[in-house]
């Protein structure tokens, strides 16, 4: 590839191949004797094109259940394994995957895709799927039916809420968390 080296003993070099073909590289090894007397080796090297992978994720982070779509845009890719990190995994070029988070707590999930040239050459990539939990709405309420004017107690039973919006059903609503009552009058 251009370089050379002077030197006795074992070398090591770097071949670069940023084409997307592959190209052969001559090494060669002229040696020279003390008393002046020449020996030639020559060797072909093929370099297969250099592997980059690369992707982009439609969504990062999202709440439970996230659906997310990757697309590949690796250079010189042949073959694709998609790990998603929460025990699924994927051969497809441009996958999608529902992330679950049935928790209580955010979690985050490393997706790697490592992707194999025709000659078999690897490159891999991570990036992270944040997924919060879903709250969940929950109550009770003091009673289901009675003569009007009737009072409700409701009993806050939600995991999660931070923002509660109650619609009582007749035209009146509440922003509160918690416990709440309300009057039904039958007009």
């Amino acid at each position: 590839d251009g370089d050379s080296l002077s030197t006795a003993g074992d070398v090591a070099h770097v071949y670069e191949n940023t084409a997307s073909y592959t190209q052969v590289k001559d090494l060669e090894l002229i040696l020279e004797s003390i008393d002046g007397c020449l020996d030639t080796l020559e060797t072909p090297i093929e370099v297969f094109p250099e592997i980059v992978v690369d992707f982009t994720v439609s969504d990062t982070i999202g709440c439970h259940p996230l659906p997310v779509h990757f697309t590949e845009g690796s250079t010189n890719a042949d073959s694709y394994a998609w790990d998603f990190g929460d025990g699924k995994v994927s051969n497809q070029e441009d996958p999608s995957n529902i992330f679950i988070n049935a928790g209580t707590v955010t979690e985050a999930f490393v997706v790697q895709l490592t992707v194999t040239s025709s000659e078999g050459c690897t490159d891999a990539k991570n990036s992270s799927v944040t997924v919060y939990p879903k709250p969940v709405a929950a109550f009770t309420a003091s009673a289901a039916e009675g003569c009007a004017p009737l009072l409700i107690s409701v009993t806050d039973q939600s995991v999660l809420g931070t923002i509660y919006q109650w619609s009582m059903g007749d035209g009146d609503s509440l922003s509160t968390a918690g416990d709440v009552a309300h009057v039904y009058e039958n007009t």
